[in-house]
């Protein structure tokens, strides 16, 4: 293919042409359906925010939880290997396997839960699943089944599969609906923006991150947050650095119990409250895909149509040349 290339000359010449991006954003902001898209998409950027925590739950919620040592030594009496482990090493790609798997699943599950509703349905529907799935870890990882045992450990690690699942629905949603609104948007001004539409939605993805981990950082620092402490009072992480998940852990003037408690929630409930913000938008959006289909199908025709006729005069007003 590549040695095919030399020596072919372009029959036609197709004349570029020039699109500016600000008129470009200035035709999709004019669209109620982007805007709403938009909307709800920065704020999906919050949902799964709280997974920069999973480090942080790793090494101080669950320090002292897994028997390391005994692990290590298991490890090298058995298969004369020698590896120094910890528990965020060890927990942190643990979580994230169980994650990952709800995360491919729910992909894969979407064209079906399509057969039965549209997308605004099912972007609304996986938002209350998934609020109500990080609330319920949060409840339950403090109040029920402490985080800072070995069985609360694991029933996190079960419980990720579920707060999950609305990630990797969302994640299609979002793309197909932005697909939607740029096809609908070119029907009616006759301009294809996919790429100022995109473009803009990467923009905002970075800076709803960016300015979500400053201040979530910001929280956790204005808790008491302090690495060299909390390794000392945990010595070196052998110990848990909390009794209990209830009870107040005053050390040096800094409640750990408190900060414990703010970084899981960041990392289970917080993804609620960005779902709520996400939903509130989402209720504006509106778009008949039914009847979209139709009108689709019969412009893509006619486009198509144009474009020979428009491609045959190129190639006739050439001729010679």
């Amino acid at each position: 293919m590549i040695f095919a290339s030399f020596g072919i000359k372009e029959k036609i010449y197709i004349p570029p042409r020039k699109e500016s991006y600000i008129n470009g954003l200035a035709i999709v902001f004019r669209d109620k359906k982007f805007v709403s898209l938009v909307v709800a998409f920065f704020f999906s950027a919050l949902v799964n925010m709280g997974a920069m925590f999973l480090p942080y739950f790793a090494k101080w919620n669950c320090a002292g939880v897994i028997p390391i040592d005994e692990l290590c030594a298991w490890l090298k009496n058995t298969f004369n290997v020698n590896i120094q482990l910890t528990s965020e090493g060890l927990l942190t790609p643990l979580l994230q396997i169980g994650s990952g798997i709800s995360y491919m699943l729910s992909m894969a599950l979407v064209p079906v839960f399509l057969k039965k509703m549209d997308k605004k349905t099912l972007l609304i529907g996986t938002s209350v699943f998934g609020i109500i799935a990080d609330i319920a870890c949060f409840v339950i990882g403090v109040w029920i089944v402490p985080y800072n045992t070995v069985a609360g450990a694991v029933t996190y690690t079960i419980l990720r599969f579920f707060t999950n699942f609305p990630i990797g629905i969302m994640t299609v949603l979002f793309a197909a609906m932005f697909s939607d609104v740029i096809d609908d948007i070119e029907m009616r001004t006759g301009r294809r923006l996919e790429g100022t539409v995109f473009s803009f939605r990467s923009l905002l993805n970075k800076i709803a991150i960016a300015v979500g981990n400053v201040l979530m950082l910001a929280v956790v620092d204005n808790f008491g947050y302090d690495a060299d402490v909390m390794s000392k009072i945990t010595n070196n992480l052998a110990k848990p650095l909390i009794e209990s998940t209830t009870k107040a852990s005053v050390v040096g003037g800094v409640n750990y119990t408190t900060l414990l408690n703010v970084i899981f929630f960041m990392l289970t409930a917080f993804g609620a409250v960005g779902l709520i913000l996400q939903v509130i938008p989402m209720l504006f959006y509106k778009f008949d895909e039914k009847a979209q289909e139709g009108k689709l199908k019969a412009f893509r025709e006619e486009k198509e149509r144009r474009e020979i006729e428009e491609l045959n005069a190129l190639a006739e007003s050439q001729k010679g040349v």
